[in-house]
């Protein structure tokens, strides 16, 4: 007789199964659907390596040996709840992590350490919106679905991660119609930029030590100097908050 089982945990690397034995059983094998590798064991708890479960839901049937070593029928399948970031949304399966019906899910949230920082309780939804701050953040995010009965299932792990990048425009218009008067450069987790602007006969028209020296169009930002309608060089020095330089450089439109 099929008694069920607790419910499967995704690890790093590693799927766990809870089996629930009301019958005393002797031992219980444990099938992969799709390459049908056969695990045996004696114990309520069954663990083993598979990558698998970082692309996708894998799925196991479960059969029992009683002390007559008779065996009983394969349970269904028992798959583990996939969990994957879609731009700022978290979507997952639900495909019988447990042999019961679902309660309610709930969104774990953890630091980059591992160390739980807060748990929520959702509804039955297969999504959930992350705050765009800590999708730019290390987090780490587990879905944990919870039957009637209480037998819990965790999916895979979810990882954020900061967003080092920088933005620059490939034109501006320096007309002061007070639209893109500027070349305005920006991006994310940046402490600062230098830069450097070069015409096409490699005369430097303005320079800046900080992200907060912008371009105006003038030769060394000097508006009675106008720098002619041209194509222009822009070499950059990028400091991130991580501490990492980068040097970047961009051909920027000069339109009056």
């Amino acid at each position: 007789k099929n008694e069920g089982s607790g419910g499967t945990t995704v690890g790093k690397d590693s799927i766990q199964i809870n089996i629930l034995d009301k019958q005393l059983k002797k031992e219980f094998e444990i099938v992969q659907v799709v390459n049908n590798r056969i695990n045996k064991t004696n114990e309520n708890i069954f663990k083993t390596q598979n990558s698998d479960i970082n692309t996708k839901s894998v799925c196991y049937k479960l059969s029992a040996f009683d002390q007559c070593n008779r065996k009983s029928d394969f349970t269904q399948n028992l798959c583990s709840i996939f969990l994957q970031l879609n731009d700022e949304k978290l979507i997952w399966n639900f495909n019988t992590p447990f042999f019961d019906k679902l309660s309610n899910f709930s969104l774990i949230k953890k630091d980059e350490n591992g160390n739980l920082l807060s748990e929520a309780k959702l509804a039955t939804s297969l999504e959930y919106t992350l705050n765009p701050t800590d999708l730019n953040d290390n987090f780490k995010y587990q879905i944990k679905a919870i039957s009637v009965k209480g037998f819990q299932s965790l999916s895979n792990i979810i990882e954020t991660k900061p967003r080092f990048q920088v933005y620059v425009p490939n034109a501006f218009s320096p007309n002061n119609d007070n639209i893109n008067d500027e070349l305005t450069i920006f991006g994310e987790n940046i402490i600062d930029i230098t830069q450097e602007i070069f015409d096409r006969n490699g005369n430097g028209v303005f320079k800046s030590e900080s992200i907060t020296e912008i371009w105006n169009g003038g030769i060394n930002n000097d508006l009675s100097k106008p720098a002619k309608q041209d194509i222009y060089l822009l070499r950059i020095k990028i400091k991130y908050k991580n501490e990492n330089i980068e040097l970047k450089q961009f051909a920027v439109n000069l339109i009056r």
